[in-house]
C-alpha cells in the first residue's frame, strides 16, 4: 500500500498548505500524526482560502470569511458545497520540513546526506550522493515539480547540469512523461517514485518496501545473480577479519573490532532484545557476574534524552511564534506550560557546570562503549562503499534503556557462523 502523502506533495509546488487542508487530505491515514510531527513545520502565514473537495469541476477553494474572532467559515462561492466552520489553528500554514525529510530519506536509501538547493531548477534539490560499491558517485536529486510540463523541463535542465549519470526521485510517477523518461534512459540515469520505494514507519523513519539496493538497476552486473552459491547476507568472522556481504553485493573484509562482534551478536538473534550488558561482555557473564554488574544504581539522565528534550524545545519555540502571530492566547499558555516542564527536566539531568548528572548508572559505560563501537563500524562500512548496509544497521546505534534489538522491516537472513581454518 502506498503512503498517501506522496500524492498530496505531488500537487503542492511550494509544499505548503493550511492545517485544514493537510487534515482533510490525510486524516484517515493512520501514520498521519507521525508525518505531521516529523515533517510539517508551522509558519507565520495564515490561509485566506481552504480546499473544497466538492467535485463540481470548477476547482476553486472555499473562501475564508472572518465574521468575528470566534466565528470563521469557509464559503463555496459557487454554492455547490455547504459552508464549513473553521478555527484559527486550522488556518495556520504548515510547510514541508525539507531538511528533516531529506535526512530521513538519505538514511533509508543509504546515501551520503548533502542537502543543497538547486536554485536554477524550481522545487528541486540535491538530496545527497550514492557512493556505489564500484567506487562511482551518483548525485541523488529530489524534485517536487507539480505538473508534467514542469517536470519535463526540470529533467532537461538536470541533463544539462550533470554530465554524468544521476538518480532522480519524485513523489510519484504521475508527472513523468514518456519523453522525459526516454531522455533519462538515454543518459543512463535512474528515475524512482518515492511512493513505490519507501513507507513511513510508526517511529518516523522511512523503510524500503523491498530488499536489495534501490539503485541496483544502475549496476546490473555488480549484484549477485540468483545462482550465486554464497549467502546474500554475510556478517561473520574469518580468522582475524570479518567477512561482510549485503543483499548479494560485493564482499568486503574488515579487521576485527568490537563493533563487528557486537553487530554479529545482534544479527544472529533478529527480533530478540539483547541486554546491553551481555553485548558489551560478548555473552560471557554468568548470573552472579551479571547481578554484581547491575548493582550500581539507576541513571538520572543521559545525553540522548537531553538532546530529545532540546529538539522538542526548539519545536515549541517555533509554535510559540506562530501562536503569538495569531494571538492565540489559549495555545500560548499551553505551550508555555510545556516549555517550562521541559526546561525543568533538562535542569534536573544536569549538575554543576552543565555536566550530566548520573547516579552510578551501571549500564552507562557499557551503553556508551557499545554505541560508540557500533558507530565506528558503521562509519567503516560507509568508507568501504557499503552505505546501504550502514543505513540498514543504523538503528542499532540508537540505544535507549538496557537492551538492543535487531528488528529489520523485512525478513532478513544472515550467515553469522565463524569460519574456522
Amino acid at each position: 500500500m502506498k503512503d498517501p502523502f506522496w500524492a498530496v506533495l505531488d500537487t503542492l509546488g511550494g509544499q505548503s498548505a493550511a492545517r485544514y487542508d493537510w487534515d482533510l487530505a490525510l486524516s484517515q491515514w493512520k501514520t498521519y500524526p507521525v508525518f505531521r510531527q516529523q515533517f510539517l513545520q508551522l509558519t507565520s502565514h495564515v490561509a485566506s482560502a481552504v480546499d473544497c473537495p466538492t467535485p463540481c469541476g470548477f476547482g476553486c477553494p472555499r473562501r475564508v470569511i472572518h465574521h468575528s474572532a470566534e466565528e470563521i467559515t469557509g464559503l463555496c462561492d459557487e454554492r455547490w458545497a455547504p459552508k464549513v466552520a473553521l478555527t484559527r489553528p486550522q488556518l495556520s500554514i504548515y510547510r514541508l520540513n525539507r531538511p528533516a525529510i531529506g535526512k530521513a530519506l538519505a538514511m533509508a536509501l543509504g546515501i551520503t546526506d548533502r542537502l543543497t538547493d538547486l536554485p536554477k531548477i524550481p522545487h528541486t534539490l540535491r538530496l545527497g550522493d550514492f557512493n556505489a560499491p564500484t567506487h562511482e558517485c551518483f548525485p541523488v536529486i529530489l524534485t517536487f515539480e507539480d505538473d508534467r510540463v514542469a517536470l519535463t523541463h526540470g529533467i532537461q535542465a538536470l541533463c544539462l547540469t550533470y554530465t554524468a549519470r544521476f538518480i532522480l526521485l519524485a513523489p510519484t510517477r504521475e508527472h513523468l512523461s514518456a519523453k522525459a523518461e526516454e531522455q533519462l534512459t538515454a543518459r543512463g540515469s535512474l528515475f524512482l517514485a518515492m511512493d513505490e520505494l519507501v513507507t513511513l514507519a510508526d517511529n518516523g523513519q522511512f523503510r524500503l518496501k523491498q530488499g536489495g539496493s534501490p539503485f541496483r538497476a544502475l549496476l546490473p552486473d555488480h549484484y549477485a545473480e540468483p545462482g550465486d552459491s554464497l549467502p546474500a547476507n554475510i556478517f561473520r568472522q574469518r580468522g582475524d577479519q570479518w567477512e561482510i556481504r549485503f543483499q548479494g553485493g560485493e564482499i568486503i573484509n574488515l579487521q576485527r573490532q568490537d563493533g563487528l562482534e557486537y553487530i554479529t551478536m545482534l544479527l544472529a538473534s533478529p527480533g530478540k532484545a539483547l541486554s546491553v550488558l551481555d553485548i558489551y561482555h560478548l555473552g560471557k557473564l554468568d548470573d552472579e557476574q551479571r547481578a554484581m554488574a547491575l548493582g550500581g544504581g539507576i541513571a538520572v539522565g543521559d545525553r540522548r534524552a537531553i538532546e530529545d528534550y532540546q529538539s522538542a524545545l526548539r519545536e515549541i519555540d517555533e509554535e510559540l511564534q506562530g501562536a503569538g502571530d495569531e494571538n492565540d492566547l489559549h495555545r500560548l499558555e499551553e505551550l508555555r506550560g510545556q516549555k517550562e516542564w521541559l526546561l525543568d527536566e533538562v535542569s534536573n539531568m544536569k549538575g554543576p557546570g552543565g555536566l550530566l548528572r548520573y547516579a552510578h548508572d551501571p549500564l552507562r559505560r557499557p551503553r556508551d562503549n557499545v554505541r560508540k563501537a557500533i558507530q565506528r563500524t558503521l562509519k567503516g562500512l560507509v568508507e568501504n562503499h557499503m552505505s546501504d548496509l550502514a543505513a540498514h544497521l543504523q538503528p542499532m546505534a540508537t540505544i535507549r534503556g538496557s537492551a538492543i534489538t535487531y528488528q529489520p522491516t523485512e525478513p532478513t537472513t544472515w550467515e553469522t557462523r565463524p569460519v574456522v581454518g
